[in-house]
């Protein structure tokens, strides 16, 4: 198991880190994770640096917003990150939510599929028939789910997973994407499968730590974002096909 980590880095968003970032991360370095990158997004209560006290400095790196600037832009901060770091020769990255909602087990079942499948996107697919799944996650994924596959022609059974593998040859492509909150992962989705970059979906758990209460999803604000990335991506593809016809 420990050799599964040694070429991927783990990047992990976090703001208003809970007590469940430090068990990940003490997990994570027990199965041999060698480059751990923790982005603080602007936390004002609970910053990670204090959930992560303790923690070598070699194994575990901090990175810090000022402000809250979303989850997206805390992503491409540790994905810059990961691209400036010269003296690293990794395969790619995986980000983990901080939440606790991603299992150990399943960052490990993604990282078999990444080392299997080095030039892929790997996204950790969870199941939304089982019960105790909040109504809004089941009605968001399935809506998004067909949204995207009449968009882009390509079949994704869980659009709003944070559990991801990235190669690194993807990653100056993914930072110039715009979108800093919510909507940049679906952004992201959309522009890799317009370049046919290939998906490998395994399965992985479908938790919801106590109702997903501790999301910082904003149901109105963020939705709005997010299917304003289809309405944009469908207004190109529409006149693209008018330009074509003319």
């Amino acid at each position: 198991m420990v050799g599964q980590f040694r070429d991927i880095a783990i990047i992990i968003p976090v703001y208003e880190a809970s007590a469940a970032l430090r068990t990940l991360v003490d997990q994570l370095i027990g199965m041999g994770a060698q480059t751990i990158l923790v982005v603080d997004d602007g936390s004002i209560h609970s910053p990670a640096a204090e959930r992560l006290e303790g923690f070598s400095k070699d194994r575990v790196q901090l990175c810090n917003h000022q402000k809250n600037q979303g989850k997206g832009r805390a992503l491409k901060t540790g994905f810059q990150r990961v691209i400036a770091d010269k003296a690293t020769n990794l395969k790619g990255v995986i980000t983990v939510d901080a939440d606790g909602q991603h299992l150990i087990a399943d960052v490990i079942k993604v990282a078999e599929a990444a080392l299997k499948n080095p030039d892929k996107v790997v996204i950790g697919t969870r199941s939304f028939e089982k019960s105790g799944i909040p109504l809004r996650s089941r009605f968001g994924n399935l809506l998004t789910k067909m949204i995207f596959t009449i968009a882009t022609g390509t079949a994704v059974q869980d659009t709003q997973s944070g559990l991801r593998f990235l190669p690194t040859e993807c990653l100056n492509v993914v930072c110039q994407i715009p979108g800093d909150r919510y909507e940049f992962e679906l952004q992201m989705l959309t522009e890799l499968a317009e370049r046919g970059i290939g998906i490998i979906q395994p399965e992985i758990s479908t938790t919801y730590v106590d109702g997903n209460r501790a999301s910082h999803f904003r149901p109105l604000v963020d939705s709005a974002r997010i299917y304003a990335v289809f309405i944009k991506y469908g207004a190109v593809a529409m006149l693209s096909a008018i330009a074509d016809l003319l």
